[in-house]
């Protein structure tokens, strides 16, 4: 697996996947797009996407444990709030919602749950 800015490439053959990054960047060169520095070249197992930790070698994908540790406290925050049937503001909603909706590729039925969420959003 090869990570040029938003953009995965994968092969299961060595050589193919570098010779295809090597196009690639030289076809965004050619059209005047600068790669990021962040970008990784060469072939991984592993890779930091979109905030999360990819490991392609066991097939799983990971939040970090600083991000998880605070959605869980603002997820109880909201959870205490809505037992103690107190105010709760459409912003702390709707960004509980958002990082929910970031974690939908972690958890297969994501977004069954979020549905009450969205009702309660629009009430």
């Amino acid at each position: 697996m090869v990570y040029i800015d938003d953009i995965l490439l994968f092969d299961q053959n060595y050589l193919k996947l570098v010779i295809t990054a090597l196009k690639v960047t030289q076809f965004f060169e050619d059209l005047g797009v600068h790669i990021s520095n962040k970008s990784i070249l060469t072939p991984s197992q592993q890779v930091k996407y979109l905030g999360q930790d990819w490991n392609f070698s066991k097939l799983n994908i990971q939040i970090p444990k600083d991000t998880r540790m605070k959605l869980d406290s603002r997820i109880l925050k909201f959870r205490s709030k809505s037992r103690k049937r107190k105010l709760i503001r459409i912003k702390f909603l709707s960004s509980i919602i958002g990082s929910l909706i970031y974690l939908r590729t972690q958890f297969p039925r994501a977004s069954l749950h979020l549905k009450l969420l969205y009702n309660a959003l629009y009430r």
